[in-house]
């Protein structure tokens, strides 16, 4: 994970085929391979605000975390996912789009577009639903008040509707379908 961080930070501060840039992406590329024959596919995502790579969050993250957090979060990218078979190309390619300012990416068209005109087949793009999301927190916020009706209900002897709670259910269900995250 310290490979792909330098890598990012190394393309950043130098242009595309500076010998600086090319040893952290060919070391991320290698650790990204090493990775992949355990597990594929790799995913880097945001969940709930906190930086995950590969099933692992990182609430504290040290510096060069937080410019991938950053880089990640500012493009409206829930994940990326690495897939085996992964070109050293195709993560010079990555690195480089992440790079791009704010406004070249938009620009560009986002992330994705970047990747698929630059020909990247093995790294996959989840764009942020923010709607989505949004949805979630409200069916979170509602479930925590339907609960708390509940117990308040049952402390005072009386026996609880399960309507409410049936309908916060389904909609946990219709919300968690549509994105398990």
């Amino acid at each position: 994970t310290k490979h792909f961080c330098s890598a990012l930070r190394n393309v950043t501060l130098y242009p595309p085929g500076h010998p600086a840039s090319f040893q952290p992406v060919k070391r991320a590329h290698e650790a990204l391979l090493d990775l992949l024959k355990e597990r594929d596919p790799i995913l880097i995502g945001i969940i709930d605000d906190v930086l995950v790579f590969d099933e692992v969050p990182f609430y504290e993250p040290d510096p060069v975390w937080k410019e991938l957090y950053a880089r990640v979060r500012d493009r409206k990218v829930e994940s990326f996912s690495f897939c085996g078979g992964i070109e050293l190309r195709e993560v010079q390619e990555f690195l480089s789009a992440l790079s791009l300012s704010l406004l070249e990416t938009e620009t560009l068209g986002g992330i994705e577009a970047i990747l698929e005109k630059r020909q990247v087949t093995h790294i996959g793009v989840k764009p942020l639903d923010e709607d989505l999301r949004e949805r979630a927190r409200e069916v979170y916020d509602r479930s925590i008040s339907v609960v708390f009706d509940l117990m308040s209900e049952l402390r005072m002897g009386r026996i609880p509707s399960s309507a409410p709670a049936m309908a916060v259910i389904n909609e946990m269900t219709e919300v968690i379908l549509k994105d398990k995250s």
